[in-house]
């Protein structure tokens, strides 16, 4: 399937019709091979916003690039259901602005989001949260982010939640001027979550974490965690605003360790 430079103006709004998008894929059956360039979607008025631009339920294998998606309760919504599974989308260069929130990444009764990936994308100007991560019904084991921004929220700059959460990864992402944190991090969330080469000015893990030492360690608001093969860090110390990480039982940092910059 092929969706190649498509303007959709004035969808139905939320209010008036739940779950509608200018692009539904994979609904009731299964959807594969999709390829969607150049879409740009816009309900003209940001006081009755549609549901969604683009909505994923049973897609397998879908590149998303170049688009432009503004005004919508979530411009983008990655939501498989019972038996579903949402797997392999790589989206970007693409700009996901002045919604309720940018994304969300919600499967429900028990649907899977498998492998998916987003680069180069804007995530801003949102009322919510710019990126929203929920695994309570479903599983979400793995999601990836590179070159990515985060700014301008009304809440957190991504907001994950939810016990099917298992691995988060950040990669030269930049969060700023969100009006909660630029991650926020609940208490459910179980696995892994890492970043390299980010920078995040306020950071909230509301959660104990298992280092691998058999330890649980607190980890406060502005503070950050890595992942270095396979294995989660211990909580990063700060030395004059960069943050350098430490590996479990280890008090001098590793040679060629990443960094994150923290304001």
């Amino acid at each position: 399937m092929d969706i190649t430079h498509v303007t959709a103006l004035d969808g139905t709004p939320h209010a008036v019709s739940q779950g509608g998008a200018a692009v539904r894929l994979g609904n009731t059956r299964y959807t594969g091979q999709v390829n969607i360039r150049g879409l740009f979607a816009w309900p003209h008025t940001l006081e009755t916003p549609p549901s969604s631009a683009i909505c994923m339920k049973h897609v397998d294998v879908a590149s998303v690039s170049d688009t432009l998606l503004i005004g919508h309760m979530k411009d983008v919504l990655l939501q498989p259901g019972k038996g579903q599974f949402t797997a392999l989308v790589q989206m970007t260069n693409s700009c996901l602005d002045t919604a309720q929130s940018g994304m969300g990444v919600e499967p429900v009764d028990g649907g899977r989001v498998l492998r998916c990936g987003f680069s180069n994308i804007w995530f801003g100007a949102h009322t919510g949260d710019g990126m929203v991560v929920n695994g309570t019904d479903g599983a979400v084991p793995g999601l990836q982010f590179t070159n990515c921004m985060f700014m301008g929220n009304g809440e957190n700059g991504v907001r994950a939640s939810g016990v099917g959460v298992d691995g988060l990864y950040f990669s030269n992402c930049f969060a700023s001027a969100n009006a909660r944190n630029g991650l926020f991090w609940e208490e459910e969330v179980k696995g892994s979550f890492g970043m390299a080469v980010c920078w995040v000015p306020r950071m909230r893990l509301d959660r104990t974490w298992n280092t691998g030492t058999g330890q649980r360690r607190h980890a406060p608001e502005r503070s950050c965690w890595w992942i270095w093969s396979g294995m989660a860090w211990e909580q990063a110390e700060t030395k004059k605003g960069l943050w350098s990480c430490w590996p479990p039982g280890r008090r001098t940092p590793r040679t060629g360790c990443e960094r994150m910059e923290i304001a």
